[in-house]
């Protein structure tokens, strides 16, 4: 084979393993920054197609690379709705309960962790439904870092940070 022929079959090899790369994995790039925060995997649940909705919860994790905490301090999505709380579920018997926060602390050099099990972000009176692989933008402003607008996947009930 010739040097030639070699550079050839070399760079056909590199740019088809590159375009596997960019198709296999572009929920990695799913991230945002403001500051020395970087929000990562912002996901909402799927409504149900066959009910009117009402509610979704939001969920990601947000890495605060910062040596000074900060606070999430609102959620704004207009599009899907006008009513969003920070929420904090605390497990009891036999359920989980949550309660409204008006704040979430993101303390300073930690990953902070929002699940549909814990602290997590409520978006009632839907203006429609969220159907699957569908997506939505928000506005989460926090107080030292400022505002970033983020872009939410829709997906199933799983835990996001699962893949």
């Amino acid at each position: 084979m010739t040097l030639q022929a070699l550079m050839s079959l070399a760079m056909n090899t590199f740019l088809t393993a590159l375009f596997a790369l960019l198709i296999a994995f572009p929920a990695a790039a799913h991230e945002f920054e403001v500051g020395k925060l970087k929000i990562i995997h912002p996901v909402a649940q799927a409504t149900s197609p066959n009910a009117e909705p009402t509610e979704t919860i939001g969920y990601f994790r947000v890495r605060n690379d910062s040596d000074k905490a900060d606070r999430l301090m609102s959620v704004s999505a207009p599009e899907i709705s006008d009513v969003i709380q920070i929420m904090f579920a605390q497990p009891d018997e036999p359920g989980i309960s949550s309660n409204a926060m008006t704040e979430l602390d993101i303390p300073a050099n930690q990953e902070t962790v929002l699940t549909p099990n814990a602290n997590h972000i409520m978006f009632a009176k839907l203006k429609g439904p969220l159907p699957l692989e569908s997506s939505f933008p928000a506005v989460l402003r926090f107080e030292h870092a400022g505002e970033v607008t983020v872009i939410f996947n829709v997906e199933g009930a799983s835990d996001p940070h699962s893949h």
